[in-house]
């Protein structure tokens, strides 16, 4: 057993020293930007897309995935990494140890720890007993365990499979309950990036108080410890959105720190790709949208190395999303589009139109008659009656434009495509509007502060 931890806990090694090793060589100095646990947080998160590139790739030159082919591979690349962050690994040693806080944030830490303990026993722990893991998930994890060849069922992205199947390959046993091993500690990642980014600008305890209740989200809780991808895709999509605000609430202030943000935006935004077809076609485009706005507006305030700076941005998107799409021959377009423009037809010139009304009140049920959110769109909506100003101004006003968008794409996919048929099931509703609610309260915590 002792033997099983300890291959655990290199499979959990491997990620985070090539997002330590990765991050070091894209951001170098930038790294100053960001808190030592962010780092360390951004170093894991990013780690995990690395190995799964790793994973992608080697079926692709016939190697089977084996832990000791992608051990391997992962060691020439930290070797080649190594020369590029060498100057910047300096970044990943504490410089100091914590000082003393105060009893209110240790209480608080200690209810954020009971929520991360929960996670780990829901992952860990608690029986798989959900059908749609099984079905979907859990039979092409174990044909990638057992043919160590991976396979991605009607054509999703492969981060969530490849991701739950390393653990599998790492202990060289079939244990169905390891499936979603990586999730909790992506869940403490999330806290600590969300908690890092109020912290720039708030105090240590009002900060907490938020990560509490983003640790308290119901269905962010129940979806952080199983192995639906709704998690990872909530995490990276909300984190890169978040970056995305800051780079526009420092773009005044400090240049230096806009750019470290927006790296970090477009890392988690690519990223983010790899889990969901949805942020392809849909959540890619909104922030990419909104930041072009935003860059237009500025156009004569940005000079020309930081036009430099932005199309690295740029770029590093791009070359995150290209392999998957490219090996995806770009079907996902075809699939939501194709059936969306006959759709979008229909519904114009049929008396269709009612669905709209049906899918409405939908989404207002979920927000405000179910638990899963619990007061916070009631918070949300409040905040823009009672602050009205700081909520339709820059910067609040870019969170509030990608939620809006957001939430009129929500609709938009009920209403346009077939899925339709499935908005009175609001495990589906619950699931596709998971994936920006953190940026919901994260809107909150910026709007309703003094400062």
């Amino acid at each position: 057993m002792m033997l099983v931890y300890f291959k655990l806990l290199i499979s959990l090694c491997i990620p985070l020293l090539l997002g330590i090793f990765g991050i070091a060589a894209v951001l170098r100095k930038r790294l100053t930007a960001f808190s030592y646990l962010e780092r360390l947080a951004l170093a894991f998160a990013s780690g995990v897309w690395i190995l799964i590139l790793i994973m992608f790739s080697l079926p692709l030159i016939n190697l089977p995935l084996s832990f000791q082919n992608i051990a391997f591979a992962a060691g020439l690349l930290l070797i080649g990494l190594f020369p590029f962050s060498l100057r910047s690994l300096i970044h990943f040693v504490p410089k100091s140890l914590p000082k003393l806080k105060s009893f209110w944030f240790y209480l608080l830490l200690l209810a954020i720890s009971i929520k991360v303990l929960f996670v780990f026993w829901s992952a860990l722990l608690k029986p798989m007993i959900d059908p749609d893991i099984i079905q979907c998930y859990a039979l092409a994890v174990k044909h990638t365990f057992l043919n160590q060849i991976p396979i991605y069922p009607a054509s999703k992205p492969p981060l969530p499979f490849l991701i739950e199947s390393w653990p599998l390959i790492s202990i060289d046993a079939w244990q169905d309950n390891l499936l979603p091993f990586f999730y909790p500690f992506l869940y403490i990642s999330f806290l600590i990036i969300f908690y890092s980014g109020l912290k720039r600008h708030f105090s240590e305890l009002y900060s907490l108080f938020f990560t509490f209740l983003l640790a308290s989200l119901p269905l962010l809780l129940f979806h952080a410890g199983t192995a639906y991808t709704d998690f990872p895709q909530a995490f990276y999509y909300s984190a890169a959105t978040i970056y995305l605000f800051q780079f526009v609430k420092e773009f005044n202030s400090s240049r230096d720190k806009a750019h470290s943000f927006f790296l970090a935006s477009m890392l988690f935004l690519g990223i983010a790709v790899w889990v969901k077809r949805s942020a392809l076609l849909y959540y890619s485009g909104i922030n990419l949208s909104v930041l072009a706005l935003f860059l237009v507006y500025h156009w004569k305030n940005i000079q020309k190395g930081e036009w430099r700076n932005l199309a690295f941005g740029f770029l590093l998107f791009t070359i995150i999303i290209l392999p998957w799409i490219i090996y995806h021959n770009f079907v996902s377009f075809s699939q939501y589009y194709g059936q969306a423009i006959p759709a979008l037809k229909q519904t114009i010139s049929h008396p269709r139109l009612a669905m709209a009304q049906v899918i409405l009140l939908a989404m207002l049920r979920n927000m405000f008659s179910e638990g899963n959110w619990q007061l916070l769109w009631m918070f949300f909506f409040s905040l823009l009656v009672l602050f009205p100003r700081k909520s339709f101004t820059l910067p609040n006003s870019v969170l509030l434009i990608i939620l809006a968008v957001n939430l009129s794409a929500l609709f938009a996919i009920f209403l346009f495509t077939n899925l339709f048929i499935s908005i009175f099931n609001d495990t589906i509703l619950n699931r596709l509007m998971l994936h920006f609610v953190p940026v919901v309260l994260y809107f909150c915590a910026e709007t309703c502060s003094t400062k």
